[in-house]
């Protein structure tokens, strides 16, 4: 889950934006989905589990919040239902697993709507990625890979980048 104030800039940036639709990767117990719907009332989320026990979580936490005919919720591996998704999303929160967010990038840019954004939470790793805490060694490959994936991101033509150390640290593209 979100720490609170990296939960507060995600509202912030889902009040500002105003989406129709979102996509999520990685539901976890719907806190942060529940989050989004309530900044945004006209958005509709579309959200991405794995784990079938915690998406059965997530949706009675939906339930619970009375957003549950705003949210659908996709079980499975986002690497596996990425590549058959086609529609396009005013704004992607990708909160899923660390190692895989660069191989998932090739997959969301496409489903992005020019003007919208892409927030993606845990960018800094625990300070690893930043130099600013040393990596641990069973922590290198997924250091190195979030390293990669930061590249590709801020060097992307089609996005303006933002890195923003708060919580576990969060990039915000903009896609022109």
């Amino acid at each position: 889950m979100l720490p609170p104030e990296s939960m507060r800039f995600l509202e912030v940036l889902v009040s500002a934006a105003k989406p129709a639709k979102i996509l999520e990767i990685g539901t976890n117990i719907g806190a942060s989905g529940i989050a989004m719907l309530k900044a945004c009332d006209r958005a509709h989320l579309y959200t991405v589990e794995m784990n079938e026990e915690t998406a059965g979580i997530a949706r009675r936490n939906f339930e619970a919040a009375g957003l549950a005919d705003r949210a659908d919720i996709l079980i499975g591996k986002a690497e596996n239902i990425l590549p058959y998704m086609s529609d396009t999303y005013d704004f992607v929160f990708l909160d899923g697993p660390k190692g895989q967010y660069g191989f998932m990038l090739s997959y969301i840019l496409p489903l992005i709507a020019k003007g919208g954004m892409l927030v993606c939470d845990n960018v800094l790793f625990r300070g690893m990625v930043t130099g600013d805490k040393k990596v641990r060694a069973r922590k290198r490959t997924i250091v190195k890979k979030l390293d990669e994936f930061l590249r590709l991101l801020s060097s992307d033509p089609s996005l303006i980048t933002g890195i923003i150390p708060i919580g576990d640290g969060m990039s915000v593209s903009y896609k022109k």
